[in-house]
């Protein structure tokens, strides 16, 4: 199964070395290569505000938001020239964990339909290929799970030192989403623990809590200078103070003179932000719930949906499934584009595990009625999953390499400037999406080939002369009524 999974992922990728294309991934990325390098913040910019990437500080230095879990994964990878490497490892372990625990749960072939569905739905295809954060957080969880079914069994309180680290690492990879993957477990061991009569549990626990506490006490003082503010809410003070959680919009203007993509981000997030109150809310879960269904199950929402309803009467996997469906709870009070659900990829193992537990309770109820073999409804359903699996494929494949086109060419024809030293300026048409932002640096940039600014007009002279070893290039887009002009050329600064 590990080995199955690391192969669908990566002939839906591509390559282990691909470039990022999402905003969060090429954060990651270039989190991931300070730490490579041992380092927290990378080399301030000799001007900042030509520099200003999306969920990236520019001060002190360039270096991401986001909590250290998820780039401190990926630095092995970046170590051996190969990035895409961890996340095409770490589906692997999750697959295999998930087949593990369905197999204990339910047998060997319902196993394998559940790991097929899991793997192979839609939005995990399209998703999972990539530098994002949400396969991490699920695979700590799916550690978790797994630790927490052996523990049962009594085998000892270092599982406890386990499951604790696997809460530990996942909360430094994604926060609001370990929170809710991990409530039910904690929970439940909490429980475990009181009516055993023990405080070691808890002993554990608190270890953990402080351990958490200081890592991220650190990498807060680490960036910001001050452990009481966070890389993010570092961010969101500067650029994005109407990203919070909840049902009020905050309008305030951001203090600094906001790059064309990100102005256009902004306003555009306002009225996502406007739109989602309690009022709202649910027109908002059920947008969302069909949105997940849809990425879940594809085109069989509806018997794929009516099985997992009736996995729900299930003992099997109980914990594991509760925490994922907290998951999309916990998200309502966020505000997102309802188009945009790389956060619900944690909740694909739930519905692979509750639609086969359904499967399988139809099966046990069909066997009694037709006095079928229960293994021949298991392998039916088994070849069913995994015909699924092969069939979307393709299409994944496809999506992935419409997705990374348009940064993909600018990167080629940015590749095959002549020189060793240059400075592009991009400059957007009006009718430009600010998902495809191309102003995205290594965090050294003294050592950088190419440097990738924003175009800030008459001002652009100033990053010129900041060193004027590098030969200035502007990367311009012209609106036209059907598709966008694009051309790269020497720049004259302008007067």
């Amino acid at each position: 199964m590990f080995v199955l999974c690391i192969g669908v992922t990566w002939y839906v990728w591509g390559s282990l070395a691909a470039g990022p294309i999402i905003h969060d991934e090429a954060a990651y990325r270039l989190q991931a290569e300070l730490f490579a390098r041992l380092r927290l913040v990378g080399e301030r910019p000799p001007i900042p505000w030509f520099f200003e990437q999306f969920h990236v500080l520019a001060e002190p230095g360039l270096t991401a938001k986001y909590p250290p879990g998820h780039a401190a994964l990926l630095t092995p990878g970046v170590w051996v020239g190969l990035p895409g490497l961890i996340p095409l490892l770490v589906t692997g372990v999750s697959g295999a964990l998930l087949f593990h625990l369905v197999r204990r749960w339910c047998g060997p072939l319902w196993a394998l339909a559940a790991m097929a569905q899991w793997l192979g739905a839609p939005g995990s295809l399209v998703f999972r290929p990539s530098y994002l954060s949400e396969s991490s957080v699920e695979c700590a969880f799916l550690v978790a799970v797994t630790v927490f079914e052996h523990r049962r069994r009594g085998t000892g309180w270092a599982w406890l030192v386990a499951l604790t680290m696997a809460a530990v690492a996942g909360a430094l990879i994604r926060p609001l989403t370990a929170l809710a993957l991990f409530a039910p477990l904690a929970g439940a061991t909490a429980i475990a623990e009181l009516r055993s009569k023990r405080l070691v549990g808890f002993a554990v626990a608190a270890a953990g809590a402080t351990l958490l506490a200081g890592a991220w006490m650190a990498w807060s003082a680490g960036v910001t200078g001050d452990p009481r503010v966070s890389p993010y809410a570092q961010y969101s003070k500067e650029y994005m103070p109407f990203e919070a959680l909840g049902f009020v919009t905050d309008h305030t203007v951001p203090d600094r003179d906001l790059p064309a993509d990100f102005d256009a981000y902004r306003r555009y997030h306002l009225t996502v932000q406007d739109n989602h109150t309690l009022h709202q809310l649910p027109r908002i879960a059920a947008q969302r719930l069909r949105g997940i269904a849809s990425d879940s199950w594809g085109l069989f929402v509806v018997p794929f949906a009516l099985l997992a309803t009736l996995g729900l009467g299930a003992r099997s996997g109980r914990l594991m499934v509760s925490g994922t469906l907290l998951v999309f709870v916990f998200y309502l009070v966020h505000a997102h584009d309802p188009e945009w659900r790389p956060y619900y990829l944690t909740l694909y193992a739930g519905a692979a595990v509750l639609t086969t537990s359904g499967a399988m309770r139809a099966a046990a109820w069909t066997a009694r009625r037709w006095r079928w073999r229960p293994s021949v409804s298991a392998g039916l359903w088994a070849t069913i999953s995994l015909g699924l699996l092969a069939a979307r494929v393709p299409a994944a494949r496809q999506a992935i390499e419409e997705r990374g086109r348009y940064v993909r060419q600018f990167d080629d024809a940015v590749r095959a400037l002549p020189g060793d030293r240059l400075l592009v300026f991009v400059r957007y048409a009006p009718t430009h999406s600010f998902h495809q932002s191309l102003v995205r640096n290594s965090p050294f940039l003294r050592d950088a080939r190419v440097w990738i600014a924003h175009d800030r007009g008459p001002l652009n002279r100033e990053l010129i002369l900041a060193d004027t070893s590098r030969w200035p290039y502007l990367y311009e887009e012209i609106a036209t009524p059907t598709e966008p002009l694009r051309r790269l050329v020497p720049y004259l600064p302008e007067p």
